[in-house]
């Protein structure tokens, strides 16, 4: 059977590797020269197996008004006049009840469960080298109120799925990251959770490229390549028509985040997905700092990971509609946000930065289901912020469904 699977971020190459698993002949594209360098090269690189959680929470609706007036540190629009944000943020809204909170929150749980799973046979199979680190995580608070509330944020399906977190005393925090001795703004305590793991996603990506996909004949990259549009026929697609040439096969998946969308809007087909751009900026490891775990001040949403001897650092979410570049002064406050509340008394180096979309949907929950309209096509889209922690589960239920569909075991 042959598949085309278009995005070649870890959620199709995720999907690629298990369906070549149980024979499929599967064929990759991607508009860029190499996979994984978009959301994925963006993201913090964070397995976040503990600490989750879905974008529409009840303590959103306090956040409105710094929002729209550009006063939140966590979540910027740069593109107000946007039409389809504002659709998008009616939905999102709808999602901020405790009821549709705590029903998120599971099925998130869920599905980060069911990868910590999958990614723990992946690595007992074969060593993949991708700065890997079963961790932990500390995320640290300013005020108690909001410590008490992610705290409740965690047991509320800890105990279902065994994720146990401790609440620590500053002088705890401090003792597992010790330059927080030195910061100014006084902390109230933190979270840790064991559970949580750190890798950097594009190298993870490479090497299940070198040491899975390409070394199988029943597998094939095409880089460099976009798709322009679905080719329908009656309730089938017939092909992938790309800027190179027309692609057929048996089957076929998106799994191409929001770049879905134009596809699917030429057929009436609209998924409520919505491009929310993340970035990161790395520098060189300051002279005598050491980052064992990967820590988030959760009151500018500031992460700061040490990967190897690089450190990287992100923060929030900027709603802009689709355009790719990010204003220097974010990137300016990012630096200096990590020094004043993470780093006092380092200085950071040159740095790179790198940004990409997240697709996000309302329910912050990816939509991963065959088409109604279409009885040849799947979709895997839509995994936001969690996409290198939930793939192999989202993948592995893509390909559990399109057996399904063929009766195939």
């Amino acid at each position: 059977m042959r598949v085309v699977i278009i995005g070649a971020g870890i959620v199709g190459v995720m999907t690629a590797y298990y369906l070549t698993e149980i024979g499929m002949h599967v064929t990759l594209i991607d508009r860029n020269e190499k996979a994984g360098t978009e959301a994925s090269r963006a993201n913090a690189s964070l397995l976040c197996y503990g600490q989750k959680s879905p974008l529409g929470h009840p303590a959103l609706w306090k956040h409105i008004p710094a929002i729209l007036t550009g006063r939140d540190p966590r979540i910027k629009i740069r593109s107000p006049f946007h039409l389809p944000l504002y659709s998008w943020l009616f939905k999102l809204l709808q999602n901020c009840s405790t009821t549709r909170y705590r029903l998120n929150h599971l099925h998130l749980t869920e599905l980060a469960e069911t990868s910590r799973v999958l990614m723990k046979d992946i690595l007992e199979r074969q060593e993949l080298s991708f700065d890997h680190l079963k961790s932990g995580r500390l995320n640290l608070y300013a005020d108690k109120k909001s410590l008490d509330t992610d705290m409740e944020k965690v047991q509320l399906c800890g105990n279902r799925f065994g994720i146990h977190a401790d609440m620590l005393t500053p002088e705890e925090c401090a003792s597992k990251l010790p330059s927080l001795k030195d910061r100014k703004t006084p902390l109230v305590g933190g979270i840790f959770t064991a559970i949580d793991e750190i890798g950097d996603c594009e190298k993870f990506i490479d090497e299940i490229f070198a040491k899975y996909l390409t070394p199988k004949q029943n597998f094939a990259f095409m880089p460099n390549t976009r798709a322009e549009q679905l080719i329908r026929q009656e309730d089938k697609i017939e092909g992938v028509m790309t800027d190179k040439d027309v692609l057929t096969a048996d089957h076929y998946i998106l799994c191409n985040g929001a770049g879905a969308r134009p596809l699917l809007r030429a057929h009436n087909i609209y998924l409520p997905i919505y491009p929310i751009k993340g970035y990161h900026i790395r520098c060189e490891m300051p002279e005598g700092l050491q980052v064992p775990i990967p820590v988030m001040d959760v009151k500018t949403r500031t992460v700061a990971v040490q990967l190897g001897n690089t450190l990287k650092l992100s923060t929030g979410f900027i709603f802009d509609g689709m355009r790719t570049d990010i204003p220097k002064k974010y990137l300016v406050d990012l630096k200096n946000t990590a020094q004043e509340n993470l780093f006092p008394g380092y200085q950071f180096g040159k740095f790179s930065v790198h940004s990409g979309f997240r697709p996000f949907t309302p329910d912050s929950l990816p939509i991963v289901k065959p088409s109604q309209k279409f009885r040849n096509l799947s979709y895997n889209l839509g995994h936001g912020m969690l996409g290198w922690t939930i793939a192999p589960a989202t993948a592995y239920k893509c390909a559990e469904q399109i057996c399904a569909i063929y009766d195939l075991k």
